[in-house]
């Protein structure tokens, strides 16, 4: 399992992902492998989840795809705001 906190690295990665800096809110508690966070955006406090999986865990490339089908769902479902890359990938989001 990914460390407890997101590393300045994958806050880096978020920040470009939505587009401006974010913020630890709180991690968020439930699940069984995945490390998940709220981020906001302080100066907009739009929100976004970072969930980090083991390295090699299938389930980040499921999720991904579940949610990429719940897409036409107009907003009742979360949207996966960037598709989920192998660890081995140099563009993958860091832990």
């Amino acid at each position: 399992m990914p460390e407890s906190q997101p590393s300045h690295r994958a806050l880096e990665w978020a920040a470009q992902t939505i587009g401006e800096p974010v913020r630890v809110v709180r991690r968020l508690t439930g699940g069984t492998h995945a490390v998940t966070h709220l981020l906001e955006t302080p100066e907009s406090k739009r929100t976004m989840v970072l969930r980090r999986f083991p390295p090699g865990d299938g389930a980040a490339a499921n999720e991904a795809h579940s949610l990429n089908v719940l897409n036409g769902l107009d907003g009742w479902a979360p949207h996966c705001s960037e598709p989920t890359r192998r660890a081995s990938d140099p563009a993958s989001p860091p832990s």
